[in-house]
């Protein structure tokens, strides 16, 4: 239930932020100097952080529900573009106008989207930064699986309603065997494997090691974390996993 409200306000805002977007370009094309007059005034200039709250939560949805993933990290430019726009020209209007309301008539509820927009785009951030596989541990070895990483770009996208797991394999490793994308049903990483060997006998030496567990120069990733389990392969996988296997770098 809750997936089908979920598309179901991701095709609301699909709808409604194009034409709240058009509307805001239409205004700014035509009257320049009253929008400018709205951004910098006490009570309405926050007003317009709506537009950046909009187009994070927009992309955070399409991220959420694996849809356009190469368009969502410009959703996240257009909006931390407007909000630095917005944000400061409001507040270096309320920095050094001449003329200042008083608290109780120039701070009002309006002022809260501040937060609402900055923590959207925080949400739309952390998004972006899973999609890439970055890690958000600051250890020692995220800049050497970042290069890894840029592999899964060559790859197929995902269908745009997955009913199973889907498993995917970098060009680098279907150059020696080639394996392409397939829909596993499977609750393990092991069993996705599994049954992905039964259709390429010729993968198993490749992936596993004679212990049956993943070689050193591969590297496994099940909804864009790394896998912890490598040698029982007991990472669980849902209906709508995506597991990703990259050739890892060899060196520091």
């Amino acid at each position: 239930m809750s997936s089908i409200r979920g598309w179901l306000l991701l095709g609301i805002n699909a709808v409604t932020w194009p034409v709240l977007l058009a509307i805001t370009l239409c205004r700014l094309l035509r009257y320049p100097r009253a929008v400018h007059a709205g951004v910098v005034d006490h009570s309405r200039g926050p007003g317009f952080l709506t537009r950046v709250a909009a187009t994070a939560v927009l992309g955070s949805q399409l991220s959420a529900h694996h849809v356009l993933p190469r368009v969502v990290p410009w959703f996240l430019g257009l909006a931390a573009a407007m909000w630095l726009l917005i944000t400061y020209t409001f507040l270096a209007a309320m920095a050094i106008g001449q003329r200042k309301p008083g608290l109780h008539t120039g701070l009002n509820g309006t002022w809260l989207l501040l937060i609402v927009a900055t923590g959207s785009i925080a949400v739309l951030a952390t998004a972006v930064s899973r999609m890439d596989g970055d890690s958000t541990s600051c250890n020692s070895t995220a800049s050497a699986e970042s290069p890894r990483l840029q592999n899964l770009r060559t790859l197929s996208s995902p269908p745009l309603y997955p009913a199973m797991a889907h498993i995917f394999f970098a060009a680098s490793i279907q150059r020696h065997i080639a394996t392409p994308e397939r829909e596993i049903d499977a609750r393990t990483l092991g069993e996705a494997l599994e049954a992905v060997f039964v259709a390429q006998p010729r993968l198993r030496g490749y992936i596993l090691d004679d212990q049956g567990s993943l070689r050193p120069h591969l590297a496994v990733f099940v909804d864009g974390r790394r896998v912890h389990d490598r040698e029982h392969l007991s990472d669980a996988l849902g209906e709508q996993s995506r597991v990703y296997v990259v050739q890892a770098l060899s060196g520091g």
